[in-house]
């Protein structure tokens, strides 16, 4: 059986709880992308939201390293988690924040060395204050009140790790942002990271909104690995991206899944072919990672599909098949999508088998 036509495009989580995001996400705003947008979107115009942005990053090259110690000890005592967390875990300086000796060497290195004050500087250039970072999240997170009035708003800390991680949680109430990381995706220095080309296009101001949304719901739901089969891998990310439907409607789709906007296309003209590909192939049930990873991480194409399809494309296949679900029960809370982790329970409520 043929399933794609020739030449045509159809075809470190702890529970105190941090949960690491790393380098995933990216593609282009094009016109013609899908979002949620529409004119059902709630009003959360009136919706109280008191955002808190820490620019750790500003406060830490701002040290006076003469004055290492004391200067050290006002961060621990501001930062009381980050700051350790920080040091000792993210750059893995290995000596404990809060036995500072006159001169820790690895830390005032970090904040003197020239190169990384030249991204420092950089980073200065493209966030000088909190405006962008405020216009970009605060409206994510008067949806995510919305939605989910229980939870709390987490504090928000900008800091740099010299492109080590994109962003993190420290439990419910902090959330870490990468600002190098976030530079765009022409930024010269990202050539020298190692990182591909499909990484680091997301590497811009614009996907600021998306990680941290991505980061909250990973951390408040985070996977069952008790069981993994391609089909449950690829509802899971669904529901992730669901999350981001509910608390970013108007983005499009290509920004929360990392395509680019060709790619988000592509996908949406054969959506007939790839399910077919994933039925012919017997892949659904398949419980060996080798096996279907590539469908379930970023990569520049998917494997055995045309080069016009992209990496991770089972996440837009679970994003269909939640898209479904929900149309075929609008009632049912989203806390109580999350909590079935069955890949075959939620395929067969959806009712979910395309056709042109």
């Amino acid at each position: 059986m043929q399933i794609f036509k020739k030449n045509h495009l159809f075809f470190i989580q702890k529970r105190q709880k941090l949960t690491l995001l790393g380098c995933f996400l990216l593609l282009i705003m094009s016109a013609g992308c899908q979002f949620m947008g529409g004119d059902n979107l709630p009003d959360v115009s009136d919706v109280p939201i008191d955002l808190q942005i820490k620019r750790f990053d500003k406060e830490l090259f701002s040290i006076d390293t003469s004055q290492l110690q004391v200067e050290s000890a006002k961060l621990i005592e501001k930062y009381p988690d980050f700051f350790p967390f920080f040091h000792e875990t993210l750059m893995a300086w290995n000596q404990p924040a809060t036995t500072f000796m006159l001169n820790d060497s690895a830390l005032t290195n970090f904040i003197t060395n020239p190169d990384i004050r030249m991204v420092y500087d950089e980073v200065q250039k493209v966030y000088p204050n909190n405006d962008f970072l405020n216009n970009e999240l605060t409206q994510a997170f008067k949806y995510y009140s919305h939605y989910f009035p229980d939870k709390p708003i987490p504090e928000i800390i900008t800091y740099i790790s010299t492109f080590n991680q994109q962003g993190f949680t420290l439990g419910d109430n902090q959330l870490g942002l990468g600002l190098d990381m976030h530079l765009g995706q022409n930024y010269e220095l990202y050539l020298s990271t190692g990182y591909p080309y499909y990484i680091t296009r997301e590497f811009a101001p614009e996907y600021l909104a998306c990680h941290a949304m991505k980061l909250l719901a990973s951390n408040s739901y985070p996977q069952d690995l008790k069981r993994k089969r391609l089909l449950d891998e690829m509802v899971y990310q669904g529901k992730m991206l669901y999350f981001l439907d509910l608390v970013l409607p108007e983005t499009h789709d290509s920004i929360k899944l990392g395509y680019t906007g060709k790619q988000e296309r592509w996908c949406r003209n054969n959506e007939e072919q790839i399910w077919g590909f994933f039925i012919e192939k017997k892949l659904l049930y398949e419980s060996e990672v080798s096996k279907y990873d590539s469908f379930t991480s970023p990569g520049p194409t998917s494997m055995g599909m045309p080069p016009s399809s992209p990496g991770n494309i089972g996440a837009w296949i679970g994003l269909q098949i939640i898209r479904k679900w929900v149309k075929e029960n609008p009632d049912i809370p989203f806390e109580e999508l999350v909590a079935i982790t069955d890949g075959q329970v939620l395929l067969k409520e959806a009712r979910y088998k395309p056709q042109k």
